[in-house]
């Protein structure tokens, strides 16, 4: 099975689906499209990406709020 993650902004509750991150830039690059996400092997790898950009400051104390989806 694999795994997505899915974000929602706080303040404008947009969403979406994170499909690359770019630890040079300390972001992550959107998509609408859940076909476009990246899919992570495991939900391990997943949440330790969400772990990262809450670290890039991207996480839900700040604007976002991120959920590992199976799919």
């Amino acid at each position: 099975m694999k795994h997505i993650i899915k974000w929602r902004n706080t303040y404008s509750n947009e969403e979406g689906y994170v499909e690359r991150t770019s630890t040079k830039d300390r972001c992550f690059y959107n998509t609408t499209e859940i076909e476009n996400a990246k899919a992570y092997s495991s939900e391990a790898i997943a949440k330790k990406t969400i772990r990262q950009l809450e670290g890039f400051g991207q996480g839900s104390a700040i604007n976002n709020e991120f959920t590992v989806i199976s799919v």
